[in-house]
């Protein structure tokens, strides 16, 4: 588990969300009645509780391999998220809530999964590759058709980097998604250059 932990807060102080002094508490449900119980689903990889006990939970996991088990036997995109980046994922959206208040959770979901899954990739994110694949409509690229965040990246990689907004004017004020995905649509100079 050391292995994992270290590349876990390799992910997190790689994007400066990471103050010494955070200290989080995780379970591995290596059951999924246990899952259930704590998330009310099975499906899931992990889930943060940022309203009340800011704890997350992790779905069954092969930690001598810093593998996730998932439910369905293969996991999307499972090369950019060993466990280390389940870990990350959801100890971010704890620091979400410790750093824009506990009601984060009702902010949209592309600013919450896309912020949590830039911070547990940690750099690991072709933005031109999926700007390309997001012009083509890529399943990928598609929350909806893949269940993968990295459109949901992509957008809030474009306002932080492109329109230069910080995370807490976003968190105070989020532009809505269809206004994002427009001026990333007219924006493809931007990523040509990269």
């Amino acid at each position: 588990i050391s292995a994992v932990l270290r590349d876990a807060e390799r992910r997190l102080t790689s994007t400066d969300s990471l103050d010494a002094n955070d200290r989080f508490k995780v379970y591995i449900c290596n059951s999924s009645w246990r899952l259930f119980l704590r998330t009310g689903g099975t499906k899931i990889g992990g889930a943060a509780d940022v309203l009340f006990t800011r704890t997350f939970v992790l779905r069954e996991s092969d930690i001598n391999n810093n593998r996730l088990i998932p439910p369905a036997g293969t996991l999307s995109d499972e090369d950019a998220r060993p466990l280390s980046y389940f870990f990350a994922h959801e100890a971010a959206h704890i620091l979400q809530s410790r750093r824009y208040g506990r009601f984060v959770q009702f902010s949209p979901q592309w600013l919450r999964e896309g912020h949590a899954d830039l911070t547990a990739k940690a750099g690991d994110f072709d933005p031109k590759e999926n700007y390309l694949r997001f012009r083509e409509n890529d399943d990928f690229l598609s929350y909806e058709r893949s269940g993968l965040y990295r459109e949901f990246h992509l957008m809030v990689y474009y306002v932080s980097k492109v329109e230069g907004k910080s995370f807490g004017e976003l968190y105070r004020s989020p532009p809505s998604a269809d206004e994002i995905k427009k001026n990333m649509e007219a924006s493809q100079s931007y990523f040509d250059q990269l």
